[in-house]
């Protein structure tokens, strides 16, 4: 897969220095806007709000961050929850936390969950309460 992307953008017109700056722009909006607790995010919004084409953000997700773009607003949207969860005072049920982090339905937001964290939203909860 590594292989893959670096055959890919062998012919890239991107710097490292614009490659690393890309990256940044892209780790900051995430830190500090968190766009990815909006269900509807895409490419095309992220690619909006950045005014970077999306095909740059493409490139720099798959060779400076190691990830696609689903993948990277996952792990992020899974941080949230994970967040959330590690709060006894949260009042929400398991499945509207997935929703207030960003997941559009209970069975993606259980999927993700699971195969990032190697457990349930629920066994995660119980491990942090035992």
């Amino acid at each position: 897969e590594e292989k893959e992307s670096e055959e890919k953008y062998k012919n890239s017109l991107l710097s490292s220095k614009q490659k690393n700056e890309i990256k940044n722009r892209i780790l900051n909006f995430f830190e500090t806007d968190k766009p990815y607790l909006n269900p509807d995010l895409n490419m095309e919004s992220l690619s909006n709000s950045l005014n970077i084409p999306k095909y740059h953000i493409t490139e720099v997700l798959n060779t400076e961050i190691g990830s696609n773009f689903f993948g990277f607003v996952n792990k992020y949207r899974v941080e949230a929850v994970k967040k959330m969860l590690d709060n006894p005072k949260n009042p929400y049920s398991i499945e509207a936390i997935g929703y207030e982090c960003g997941f559009n339905s209970k069975s993606s937001f259980f999927t993700v969950f699971k195969k990032l964290s190697g457990m349930t939203p629920m066994e995660y909860k119980k491990n942090k309460s035992e």
